[in-house]
């Protein structure tokens, strides 16, 4: 999911950093693809469902690690058919396919997502991420993004910052509570005049609303 792509962004770099020297490569969803063309990512891979899955063995069948960040089980049946050596992450019932699946850690719901899959990649296979893991990063903007963004700041009167919030996930587990989004608003806005614009689809209002005893929207 878009979300997911983001915010692993922060342990990829972390693992780039640590190894400098390391080929790496991003396998996502094709949506997201244009969104992880960084710098520090030598190969993004574009993977869906249904897509034809022998162009993407041939690709990947040369990497020593798999690592895989999230719980799906073709995240683990793909490396495992490509034969890469090592392929580490949650085990979520697809040790099958892996070498080093590890159980989602006790404390993992009090921790920050980055964090979360630090401590299972730690877990799995020992690989201590030094460098920072909450640096998330996205791609430079196209002309056609910035058309669209400038098109929704013409919309506000007023001056100051613009600051673009999309506080909703698809799961609600991952969402942080409108009354917390409310207070951090607040003190940007005290601090310095800022406009927000909250990025979602209609659904998300009423569903936060009830999921925060009644915070603010």
């Amino acid at each position: 999911m878009l979300g997911d792509v983001v915010i692993s962004t922060g342990i990829v770099r972390a693992i780039r950093e640590q190894f400098p020297n390391s080929k790496l490569a991003f396998m996502v969803d094709p949506d997201t693809a244009e969104l992880v063309d960084l710098s520090f990512i030598d190969e993004v891979i574009p993977y869906d469902k249904g897509m034809p899955l022998l162009p993407v063995i041939r690709k990947i069948w040369r990497y020593d690690v798999a690592i895989l960040l999230d719980y799906k089980y073709r995240s683990a049946w793909i490396p495992f058919l490509a034969c890469i050596p090592v392929r580490a992450g949650l085990a979520h019932k697809r040790n099958l396919f892996m070498t080093h699946g590890v159980e989602r850690p006790a404390d993992s719901e009090e921790m920050y997502f980055t964090y979360y899959i630090s401590k299972v990649i730690n877990n799995a296979i020992g690989l201590k991420l030094t460098k920072d893991v909450t640096r998330l990063c996205v791609a430079e903007p196209t002309s056609t993004d910035l058309a669209l963004v400038g098109d929704i700041m013409k919309q506000s009167p007023n001056k100051g910052i613009n600051i673009a919030i999309a506080p909703f996930s698809s799961a609600n587990f991952k969402n942080w509570s409108v009354d917390r989004y409310d207070e951090f608003m607040q003190r940007l806005n005290d601090k310095y005049k800022c406009n927000f614009y909250i990025l979602g689809e209609e659904s998300d209002i009423q569903k936060n609303i009830n999921n925060s005893g009644g915070g603010k929207a």
